[in-house]
């Protein structure tokens, strides 16, 4: 059992890691991070990722998601070359957000076809926040 948050655009770290402890009941690993300007993202969970500068958050192991032992690395080069039909072709519950990489830094929120993964987002003044 793991979980994700984020918010995109004005926030903090800080915000994040508040939204991130009231979902400690998901497990005890926490780690929060900005992989680009105006884009927090975070994690909690008994296996969460390790680099900090990652540009995807994923509420399911990679294995069990991609069938494969791979890298977040490779799941955002399979996001990148066929969004869809990469989305299409997962099997298993998951919840995810991507950064785009792209210059504008647009954000994928993406949960599995059953959405048997909650995904909640609320648009707020001047930013976007998701758990």
């Amino acid at each position: 059992m793991s979980g994700i948050a984020g918010i995109v655009g004005r926030g903090s770290l800080k915000e994040v890691r508040s939204i991130l402890a009231r979902m400690s009941y998901r497990g005890p690993e926490q780690r929060a991070w900005s992989p680009a300007h105006e884009v927090y993202l975070g994690e909690v969970g008994y296996e969460v990722g390790t680099d900090g500068e990652e540009t995807i958050v994923l509420a399911a192991p990679l294995v069990r998601l991609l069938g494969v032992d791979v890298s977040r690395t490779v799941l955002c080069g399979m996001l990148d070359t066929g969004l869809i039909g990469s989305l299409l072709s997962r099997h298993g519950v998951f919840a995810f957000a991507a950064v785009g990489m792209s210059g504008d830094h647009s954000v994928v929120l993406a949960v599995d076809q059953m959405a048997a993964r909650s995904l909640y987002v609320l648009r707020l003044p001047m930013r976007l926040v998701f758990a």
